[in-house]
């Protein structure tokens, strides 16, 4: 497991298994996420807006986005279709 000095996890290795790898934002939110190499595995990316809430989560072959109202609670989830 490694964590620079903001306390952010960079990278997670299970006993035994092949490295899962994290980056982050400035402002340390989680931007990417990359699982080890396996078929159909890709990087995640997230995306926020300037509230810090997260407005898109992009995962190979699907995306998911988020919408919030004024107040800033989640009040619609889409789903990729298929």
């Amino acid at each position: 497991m490694k964590c620079p000095a903001s306390s952010t996890l960079t990278s997670l290795t299970p006993p035994g298994k092949t490295e899962h790898a994290m980056s982050h934002s400035p402002v340390d939110l989680l931007a990417a996420y990359t699982p080890p190499s396996l078929p159909g595995a890709g990087a995640t990316t997230y995306q926020y807006d300037l509230d810090r809430l997260l407005l898109q989560k992009a995962e190979p072959a699907r995306t998911t986005t988020y919408d919030y109202d004024a107040a800033g609670r989640l009040f619609l989830t889409s789903f990729p279709t298929g």
